[in-house]
């Protein structure tokens, strides 16, 4: 099957997006795209995202949406998804085109402007955390199965984004139109990547945010993971 390519959100939970100290208890149901957590022990590639607060937006981002086929590592991955929600109703996996399952990858598409965001007043209490504890990600693309009654409304979706409106994320179509909206709950999330903080002072000496990577990549340059062990550090050898 030829791969679909389209843009497309997805509206959020008010509730999920509320900054919070982590604890054992704040993963998230579905984990929701511009939200900052951890990723912590089993539930998707041996993995879930523990959320604690969605990155608050002032502007559209366009989220980027590509239909494809599972091969049988997604497939593993799928199925040890739903059997850890208890659900046995999993489509059969057959070794050709016709017969492998459907899923979606969501991505957010310009880190840049997400990282202008992140650094905002509002986010200060996000940037904090990912500032004290270079564990904390920014969770920027899903994989998901999407049911069937949300099918045709991703597959004829053209131009949408991902807008914030009295605290929601939601879908938005830039021409004016009246948005599609599928509530995160209806996603069969079973894959997820993240970025990470790459921290870099400013003529003031004081940390920001130099740009996000994906977390499997190293921060280039002048710039570091962890600000506040560089600086304790720098303080140590100083009074040496």
């Amino acid at each position: 099957m030829r791969p679909i390519l389209l843009f497309v959100s997805l509206t959020a939970l008010l509730l999920s997006c509320v900054s919070k100290r982590p604890t054992a208890a704040t993963a998230l149901p579905v984990p929701i795209l511009g939200s900052v957590g951890k990723v912590e022990s089993p539930f998707m590639q041996d993995d879930s995202f523990a959320s604690i607060g969605c990155v608050r937006i002032h502007q559209m981002h366009r989220v980027e949406v590509v239909a494809k086929t599972m091969d049988k590592t997604d497939y593993q991955q799928y199925t040890k998804y739903m059997k850890a929600l208890g659900n046995l109703d999993i489509p059969v996996f057959q070794d050709s085109i016709s017969g492998k399952p459907i899923f979606h990858q969501l991505v957010l598409t310009n880190i840049v402007a997400l990282t202008e965001e992140l650094q905002s007043e509002q986010n200060q209490p996000l940037l904090n955390f990912l500032k004290e504890d270079a564990d904390f990600r920014v969770l920027t693309k899903v994989s998901a199965v999407i049911p069937k009654s949300y099918e045709k409304q991703i597959e004829t979706a053209n131009n949408l984004w991902l807008k914030e409106e009295n605290g929601l994320l939601s879908l938005q179509s830039n021409s004016g139109l009246e948005a599609v909206k599928i509530p995160w709950t209806a996603l069969e999330v079973f894959d997820f990547e993240t970025h990470q903080a790459c921290w870099q002072k400013d003529n003031r000496g004081a940390y920001g945010i130099g740009l996000l990577i994906p977390s499997d990549s190293s921060c280039p340059g002048n710039t570091v993971t962890q600000p506040l062990a560089k600086d304790n550090l720098n303080e140590y050898l100083k009074f040496r």
